[in-house]
């Protein structure tokens, strides 16, 4: 018995044993659970902040590509860290990222309430890059106050005031930041930029000293205050002389683009040296590489060389031809086209190998050619409608506005409008939206289209608020038309209030009051408003028509017909017309 009981005891602690080894082990497999997360955690963090690290010094020293690769890791392992979301933006910032896609890091950082006011106002200027001034004015007003009086602020707020026409007082922010830095050379630079297009002859005077310091002593915006130089109308040939000279010095490919600038300037501030000049450029480019010869070339084009351009290419085709052979062929087309010989481009087009010019380009000459030769448009039309399909219904932005401008240059503006009004439904950026609607606003004034100027013209003022050019268009049209007036009332009731303390309104919100109160026949009120407003500033011939209408319907028919007399009635909107007859 006590043998038996033994044996009992010891099978009882070998299970219980057994039974805490497995409870044990079973604990220490949990317990390795419930640590691994964290540990795991931990490493990556620790590898986060290593590429973080290094990411930061490659920003540092502009190594762009380097910076991308250790940042991007850093962004892997922690995608939502707000240090690690700054750098991405950083490196976008640096390696000159899209606008939207810089807006969309940066817009991560707001929602998740850890944007500081620096990067409010790196926000700010991917906004406006974008030229999405309704998300830039909401930015600008959520900075704080101490906030908008830096450097960047003012600078972002300054390019907003000048796309909306404001230039005065962009003008007067930036001064405010030079007299508060007075050794502040960019705010100086931007002052130069908008003085040279729109200051005082004093001030103008200033501006070029200041662009050509820019220029002769190599600084940052050197390239800039190239371009500025070359579109001013003051230009000397000595001066252009001395910009191709400094064009010599800059890299490629900005170097040829300059020095063609410049030396296009000369042709035109010398024109009875033209031969010598082309004859010596044409000489130095003989013995150049095909790759720069094809920068000549284009030169040739844009100033309207026809003759030489195709002799050129002649002398050097295999060695241009090995190079790009597409280009010198568009290059060729061109040259016979600037001539008129439709009939060779014709033949050239018909010859070429398939895939050599790629299918928009293709029927693109197609049109220009069926446009000059064929006595009716069917043919021209179907190629431009070929071309547009290969565009991917406008999906390919540069493609498609290639065939947009060419319809218009070829005065298809049925096409053109249409062409630009998809454009702007497919462009990314607001800034392009806005481009692309304003060429389909002219071609719909071509057109005389009133219906479809209401729709775009509302489109163009939402996309810009605070532009009051585009305000008025907008207004004008509804009101031409006959649309309800009591918002557009209210609209400038709230706009002269912000205008108060001016002496008098614009003449174009007066001619918006005009209208209004033709509409609502309040003859005083009408008669108050059309004081001297027709010499108020240089209207448009169709706002010339309406002025007269409404002096007519005001009783002043002598000053009406002073103005009706000498309008063209061809280039009026309909309603403009209806205006123009009540004057004659």
């Amino acid at each position: 018995m006590p043998t038996r009981r033994k044996r009992i005891r010891r099978q009882f602690w070998t299970q219980s044993r057994k039974k805490v080894a497995l409870i044990t082990l079973v604990g220490l497999i949990a317990l390795g659970f419930l640590l691994a997360h964290p540990t795991r955690v931990w490493w990556q963090r620790q590898r986060a902040l290593a590429n973080l690290k290094a990411g930061k010094q490659e920003i540092a020293q502009q190594n762009w590509p380097n910076a991308m690769r250790c940042i991007a890791e850093a962004a892997r392992r922690m995608p939502d860290d707000p240090e690690i979301l700054r750098a991405v933006a950083d490196v976008q910032i640096g390696a000159g990222d899209t606008p939207q896609n810089i807006r969309r890091t940066l817009q991560r950082l707001v929602e998740a309430k850890e944007a500081t006011a620096d990067d409010r106002i790196k926000l700010a200027k991917a906004c406006l890059d974008a030229g999405d001034i309704l998300a830039l004015q909401l930015t600008l007003s959520s900075l704080p106050t101490e906030m908008k009086s830096t450097p960047l602020a003012v600078e972002v707020e300054a390019e907003m005031l000048m796309r909306l026409d404001r230039v005065p007082e962009a003008e007067s922010r930036l001064r405010e930041r030079l007299a508060a830095q007075p050794d502040d050379a960019d705010a100086a630079f931007k002052i130069a930029v908008i003085d040279i297009k729109n200051g005082t002859v004093q001030t103008q005077e200033q501006a070029r000293a200041l662009l050509w310091q820019e220029v002769r002593m190599n600084q940052p915006q050197a390239l800039v205050a190239m371009h500025l130089l070359l579109q001013d109308p003051a230009l000397t040939a000595e001066q252009a002389a001395e910009l191709i000279t400094q064009a010599e010095t800059k890299p490629q490919p900005m170097s040829d683009t300059l020095r063609y600038a410049a030396l296009g300037a000369l042709l035109k501030l010398k024109p009875d040296e033209r031969h010598r000049i082309l004859r010596q450029e044409t000489e130095r480019n003989d013995p150049l590489p095909p790759a720069e010869q094809m920068a000549f070339l284009r030169f040739l084009a844009a100033v309207q060389e026809p003759d030489r351009l195709l002799e050129f290419l002649n002398q050097h085709e295999t060695a241009l031809s090995e190079l790009n052979v597409g280009e010198a062929v568009n290059l060729q087309l061109e040259a016979f086209a600037q001539i008129k010989q439709w009939q060779q481009v014709r033949s050239i087009i018909a010859k070429v190998p398939e895939g050599l010019l790629d299918l928009v380009t293709l029927h693109l000459w197609h049109a220009c050619a069926s446009g000059a030769l064929e006595p009716n448009e069917t043919q021209a039309r179907a190629h431009l409608r070929t071309a547009y399909e290969a565009t991917g219904d406008a999906r390919n932005l540069s493609a498609a506005t290639r065939v947009a401008d060419t319809a218009e240059r070829l005065g298809y503006t049925d096409l053109a409008a249409a062409y630009y009004e998809a454009l702007a439904t497919q462009a990314p950026l607001p800034l392009d939206q806005g481009d692309f609607l304003e060429k389909a606003i002219q071609a719909r004034i071509k057109m005389r289209d009133s219906a479809a100027l209401v729709k775009l013209t509302r489109k163009v003022a939402k996309l810009t608020p605070g532009h009051a050019g585009h305000a008025f268009q907008a207004d004008y049209m509804a009101l031409l038309t006959q649309a309800p007036i009591e918002d557009i009332s209210q609209r400038l009731t709230q706009s002269d209030l912000k205008l108060a303390q001016n002496a008098e309104f614009s003449a174009q919100r007066r001619l918006l009051w005009c209208l209004i109160y033709a509409c609502r026949q309040q003859g005083d009120m009408l008669r108050k408003e059309l004081t001297d407003l027709e010499t108020a500033m240089i209207w448009p011939v169709g706002q010339r028509a309406v002025i007269a209408g409404l002096l007519a319907q005001s009783g002043e028919t002598q000053r009406a017909w002073a103005i009706a007399e000498k309008l063209p009635e061809s280039l009026l909107l309909k309603e403009e017309s209806v205006m123009l007859a009540k004057a004659r």
